[in-house]
């Protein structure tokens, strides 16, 4: 009931104001654009991975050691994959108060892993390549209110 009272005071207000309900697309186009990006990125780096012979096994089998815990190569470029697929999309369209603070500091944690993926020598070149592309991408991330 809270959640129709809100939209209702949303919509509202936006009327009073003379605006309109933007698509996030609209009203985050530069953060739009750069999910889009990066997951052409993660799904080139895992294509990368596919054609070099690391299999999901493989992937499974590289951990890294980051804040005290060991960590997967599968799992690091999953979470950025599940993140920049669902949760970054989700983020923009919640519209909550927080929802972008959440977004950049998911963001945060993602460009950190795969940073230090990215300094992993057991990978093949090409692939570590791939990887530090889709790091630098993630820490280039447009501040929300750049169009």
């Amino acid at each position: 009931m809270m959640r129709y009272l809100r939209a209702f005071f949303k919509a509202l207000q936006l009327t009073i104001q003379g605006k309109q309900f933007q698509p996030v697309d609209v009203q985050y186009p530069s953060l739009t654009q750069w999910i889009h990006e990066g997951r052409q990125l993660v799904n080139e780096a895992y294509k990368l991975a596919e054609s070099n012979g690391w299999s999901e096994e493989k992937r499974q089998s590289l951990r890294l050691t980051l804040d005290r815990r060991d960590i997967s190569m599968e799992v690091i470029l999953g979470s950025v994959r599940h993140n920049l697929t669902m949760e970054y999309p989700k983020l923009l369209e919640s519209r909550m108060q927080y929802n972008l603070t959440a977004l950049y500091a998911l963001n945060m944690n993602d460009q950190y892993r795969v940073a230090q993926l990215a300094q992993e020598e057991e990978l093949p070149k090409n692939m570590l390549q791939s990887v530090q592309a889709l790091a630098d991408h993630l820490a280039q991330i447009p501040p929300s209110n750049q169009p």
